[in-house]
């Protein structure tokens, strides 16, 4: 399986193979809530007396205590740090197997910081392949370095190059979403996704816990673990600016493919964490796409970005088992639901042709005249003349 450990790693196909889009959650809404970044919600709660008081959260109250029934913060603070070894300007931190965080097959779970003095953060999920009983292609080492990719390009040019660092390697073979030590035959996996993710976010909160501004950002299977990452990236910081740019893991899945559903559900444990009032999410077995639109209604100050080319093979085949315009249909109708109930929160960057990870020739890659950099830099500057909703027809 390959690494990613530069852009152009990512146009590699079977590397990535079985991003899987089960990384959980999803539910619909068709509420058509909308506000501006600096708004705040109906959330919030009680503080200990003494304590310092905390910020009032953006998300709602209903979804915070739902959240909080779910134990959706069980994993945080629970890493324990093992080492830390400097790399160029950033940090690598590796973590003790015990205390949760590991690869899937045993191996060492590290992740990385890059402190520069901002008070704007980017948490970025790596890409890599899923595993389960019925197809298992995952990545089996963390990456040993931070991987400059998207957001974290070195260009010059990048809006995002004077922005904080968290890079989360992806290596637990469940999209950041698994919590389940599962037996297959005389093998364990260990699908500790959601303690892999919740010792990056430590480190997030760790040296970066005063950010105003956060882009949490995932490719392939991390593209996925942003579905389950934004919820717990508001939770850690309830009012911040909240940016999310899922590139290549839109949380479509087959639904004719039930027995595989079921599998992932058994044995990764996902859907201990989908909201019940995400109706639609059907307890893992619906579209899991549905789920932005569960949090665009939750959270009204939120904005999310998906990035795909039309007929990705990794995720249309490999993954769901459809051909090219069968995905294209699926991918379009799906993602268009959350779009046509939260219009300038929620757009898509989608371009022609049968490739994987979209930011994989950023900041260059052009639809409507619009660049992938410039269209992910304007969602978070508020330029809606720029970040607009592109499904383009040319090639």
């Amino acid at each position: 399986m390959r690494k990613t450990t530069s852009a152009s790693s990512f146009t590699s196909t079977l590397a990535l193979t079985t991003v899987l889009a089960t990384t959980l959650l999803a539910c619909g809404s068709t509420d058509d809530a909308k506000a501006t970044s600096g708004d705040a919600t109906d959330g919030g709660g009680g503080t200990p007396d003494g304590a310092p008081p905390q910020p009032a959260s953006r998300l709602s109250a209903s979804a915070l205590a739902e959240l909080t029934d779910l134990d959706v913060e069980k994993y945080k603070g629970k890493a324990v740090v093992t080492g830390e070894e400097k790399q160029g300007s950033a940090v690598r931190v590796s973590f003790d197997p015990a205390s949760g965080p590991i690869c899937y097959t045993g191996s060492e779970y590290a992740a990385f910081y890059l402190d520069r003095g901002s008070d704007k953060t980017m948490i970025l999920l790596d890409g890599g392949g899923a595993c389960w009983s019925d197809l298992c292609a995952g990545d089996e080492t963390a990456d040993p370095a931070l991987a400059p990719i998207g957001p974290a390009s070195e260009d010059p040019s990048n809006y995002f190059k004077d922005w904080n660092v968290v890079f989360a390697p992806y290596c637990d073979g469940s999209v950041f979403a698994g919590d389940n030590d599962y037996q297959n035959g005389t093998t364990t996996w260990q699908f500790h996704g959601r303690q892999n993710l919740a010792a990056a976010l430590d480190l997030a909160v760790e040296h970066f816990g005063d950010s105003k501004q956060i882009l949490l950002g995932g490719f392939s299977a991390g593209g996925y673990g942003t579905i389950t990452g934004m919820v717990a990236v508001r939770l850690l910081y309830p009012d911040a600016d909240l940016f999310v740019m899922n590139d290549s893991g839109p949380g479509v899945q087959n639904l004719a493919q039930t027995e595989s559903i079921q599998h992932r559900i058994e044995q990764w444990k996902f859907d201990e964490i989908i909201p019940p009032s995400c109706t639609d999410c059907e307890e893992g077995r619906g579209q899991l796409s549905a789920m932005f639109s569960w949090m665009l209604k939750n959270d009204p100050t939120i904005k999310i970005s998906v990035l795909s080319y039309f007929e990705d093979p990794i995720i249309g085949v490999a993954f769901n088992g459809l051909d090219g315009p069968q995905y294209k249909a699926l991918l379009v109708e799906e993602t268009g639901k959350a779009q046509a109930a939260y219009p300038d929160r929620f757009k898509r960057f989608m371009l022609p042709g049968a490739s994987h990870v979209v930011s994989g020739t950023w900041p260059g890659g052009t639809a409507d005249g619009v660049t992938i950099s410039s269209w992910v830099t304007a969602m978070a500057t508020g330029d809606d003349a720029v970040w607009k909703d592109i499904l383009a027809t040319g090639p």
